[in-house]
């Protein structure tokens, strides 16, 4: 949900009160948790990516992948082995860790997980790196950057650089 700081009103060392201006109607949503604990995470909007920089993105993979010989989900795995740029690092039982890796990259082409060694006995480190659905605006222009470097390696055609400045600006 977008909304804008307002306003925040310092009460002391452990307690502060922020008040937010929302968009769109809150009044539901308010009315199911005005009596509940909340997680509350606060960063930075960042606007939603648009569907035509994804599918340009696959279009690209295609073309490399066709010129490669290789699979298009082989090489868009690839680039994101590559780019790693939304990774969570987690520490779990030995025994735990194929449920664990099982449910992260159900559904999701991109999910991959590297299995490391764990300095706490019976452990494993699962060094896990999202797909590009979850890329943001910025993580997906930059995904798509090196898609057309490795395009412009290939001698692969690209749209021109005022063409993805476009898909890319609309981002920003």
């Amino acid at each position: 949900m977008k909304a804008r700081i307002a306003d925040y009103l310092y009460i002391n060392s452990t307690r502060g009160r922020v008040t937010l201006d929302v968009e769109g109607d809150f009044r539901n949503l308010y009315d199911k948790l005005k009596d509940a604990d909340v997680e509350v995470k606060i960063e930075k909007y960042s606007p939603p990516r648009t569907k035509d920089a994804n599918s340009y993105a696959w279009v690209l993979i295609h073309k490399i992948a066709e010129k490669t010989r290789r699979e298009p989900i082989v090489v868009y795995r690839e680039f994101i082995r590559n780019f790693s740029c939304k990774t969570q690092v987690t520490c779990v039982m030995a025994e735990d860790a194929e449920d664990e890796i099982r449910d992260f990259v159900s559904g999701h082409l991109g999910r991959m997980v590297d299995v490391g060694e764990s300095k706490i006995p019976g452990c494993v480190v699962l060094h896990k790196k999202y797909g590009s659905s979850s890329f943001n605006r910025e993580q997906m222009s930059a995904f798509i950057d090196i898609i057309c470097d490795a395009c412009r390696e290939l001698e692969i055609e690209t749209k021109s650089k005022e063409e993805i400045d476009s898909l890319v600006g609309s981002w920003k």
